[in-house]
């Protein structure tokens, strides 16, 4: 009678029984990649930036990010002989959705996962708000010259914009993860020239990152 009660219940409730996955709330990470600058300076180089960050998973595919940047950015203008190396400190926060908040709900209504819908539940886009400190180690500067001014030293805030991937799996506690930013600067400040007429900066950074999930197990 135990036996037939317990097949009654797995025919009626598989959705119920097999869709729930474990996962953990916290990760850290660290990586590095390259910055590049989008300012008011012509040309600019590709220069070395690291981070670091910890993620706290409302869901599986739902995160909040907290993370600091450090690096470099240089740039010149051959034209009006300007040039600027850049040495840059960010803190930001973010939110994180993966694109498995949209594959594993259409699975769990159809016959499970596909491989394809697997793949691609790593996928991710996230927004959020910062702050950058800029500290001009090299520029070239020229006294009451309105094209050359501007600030050695400030702070901006930003706006980061990303898109990557985590090869992030349910089971998987060590998650690689490819990501391409693009940061709104609210300031014209980030080359160290701020000249009438000119545009808020940017600057978009390419990173590689490795990070850790440990903390409380949840069901989803």
């Amino acid at each position: 009678m135990r036996k037939n009660s317990t097949l009654l219940l797995l025919f009626i409730f598989p959705p119920v029984l097999f869709a729930q996955k474990d996962y953990r709330k916290i990760s850290i990470g660290a990586g590095a990649g390259i910055t590049q600058m989008r300012g008011d300076l012509q040309s600019s180089q590709a220069k070395r930036t690291y981070l670091a960050n910890a993620e706290y998973y409302f869901s599986p595919y739902l995160a909040g990010v907290l993370e600091g940047q450090a690096g470099t950015m240089s740039g010149q203008d051959i034209g009006n002989k300007r040039q600027f190396s850049n040495s840059y400190r960010t803190g930001s926060l973010s939110v994180k959705l993966y694109m498995g908040e949209f594959t594993d709900n259409y699975s769990s209504h159809h016959s499970g996962q596909s491989s394809f819908s697997k793949a691609i539940a790593g996928l991710f886009a996230s927004a959020g708000l910062g702050i950058i400190r800029n500290n001009q180690t090299q520029i070239y500067r020229q006294a009451n010259n309105p094209v050359f001014g501007g600030s050695n030293t400030n702070k901006d805030v930003f706006v980061p914009l990303s898109t990557g991937i985590d090869n992030s799996g349910f089971g998987q506690r060590v998650i690689a993860s490819i990501r391409y930013q693009y940061n709104f600067v609210l300031g014209d400040q980030v080359d160290g020239y701020s000249t009438p007429g000119s545009r808020n900066d940017m600057y978009n950074t390419l990173t590689i990152s490795l990070k850790y999930k440990f903390g409380p197990t949840r069901f989803f």
